[in-house]
């Protein structure tokens, strides 16, 4: 999973629960954009 913005590798950053789905969320170490992706 690379950051949309700067293509950055980005780290995990748990899971969450979005509605009935949980989802795994990622941050990206060098611009800080967090994003989330369902499993």
């Amino acid at each position: 999973m690379n950051c949309p913005d700067c293509k950055t590798s980005m780290h995990k950053n748990g899971k969450v629960w979005s509605g009935k789905k949980k989802v795994q969320r990622f941050r990206c170490p060098k611009c800080g954009r967090t994003t989330t992706r369902h499993q």
